[in-house]
């Protein structure tokens, strides 16, 4: 079937939502009315935030914190180590040795300890503090690295099978992301490169590249126009559905579509979207003529 494609730039006013680093007394309140609201839920360890965001210049030191609420009743160790780490187009994440990519700062980091032991019922608090290098090119681009917290093992029970007696051990790991963009880096240029069918029924493909030099947080949908009854349906990527997602300074990025079964057959006009969601960033969008069978 012939299919037409239309690339369409947009500029739109929109709002941008940012994470904010938590003081250790926003910590402290936004443990005390989650426990307050879930003390009858499973008790666990909540590690917040997600993710860093260093502004330091060149030459500057600063200091964010890795905040712990441990409601267990008993103690939780972390190993904490540094790596390096790289997107490909799929969002499959490659980890390499600190310091190893050309865009890492995992060398710049510095953790007040590598291993942190939280009481139980205690909040807890892992300073890390970035030193940039006072030079140029230290501040010429974004930088970022990965911080590991790994549970230590914890021996949870012994299985027997037949004659032999297994001790089961169970440990978890968790990645907080560290991005440095020092507050000279200010360009900001998503551009959506193709729209295409895949093989499969109801299947396609935005493929999109940041060619800025900061982090951009988007979402991406597609508008189905159905050109029998007038009706509009919206669908959303299977792997990030609706929640913002992050595509890297020069990161080739591709996201995934599939139009459900339950979408009536038909021909429809077939808008497809990606959004940064930045005032200073237009609205990429390219359009397809299809037809579902």
């Amino acid at each position: 079937m012939k299919r037409a494609l239309i690339f369409i730039p947009l500029y739109l006013s929109l709002t941008c939502s940012y994470a904010q680093q938590l003081d250790s007394t926003q910590v402290k309140q936004l443990s005390e009315n989650a426990r307050a609201k879930n003390n009858n839920k499973k008790k666990g360890v909540a590690i917040l935030p997600a993710t860093l965001y260093f502004t330091a210049d060149r030459g500057q030191t600063q200091t964010l914190n890795i905040n712990f609420d441990n409601t267990l009743d008993s103690p939780v160790q972390f190993k904490v180590s540094l790596t390096d780490f790289i997107r490909d187009e799929n969002s499959n994440v490659t980890y390499m040795e600190p310091g190893k990519h050309p865009r890492s700062c995992a060398t710049w980091l510095k953790l007040s300890n590598n291993f942190i032991e939280i009481p139980g019922n205690t909040i807890g608090t892992l300073p890390v503090t970035i030193q940039v290098p006072d030079s140029e090119a230290a501040i010429s681009e974004m930088k970022w690295a990965m911080i590991f917290l790994e549970g230590m093992k914890e021996k949870v029970a012994n299985q027997k099978s037949g004659n032999i007696d297994a001790s089961v051990e169970k440990s978890y790991r968790v990645g907080v992301q560290v991005y440095q963009t020092p507050p000279t880096v200010l360009s900001k240029d998503l551009k959506m490169t193709s729209f295409t069918p895949m093989l499969e029924r109801g299947q396609y493909r935005i493929t999109c590249k940041n060619q800025g030099s900061v982090l951009l947080r988007c979402i991406s949908y597609i508008e189905l126009l159905s050109k029998e009854s007038g009706e509009k349906i919206t669908v959303y990527p299977g792997k990030e559905g609706k929640d913002p997602f992050k595509i890297l300074p020069d990161q080739v990025r591709n996201i995934d579509f599939v139009i459900p079964d339950t979408v009536p057959k038909g021909k429809y006009t077939a808008v497809a979207m990606i959004d940064a969601n930045d005032d200073e960033v237009p609205l990429e969008a390219a359009q397809l003529e299809i037809e579902l069978k």
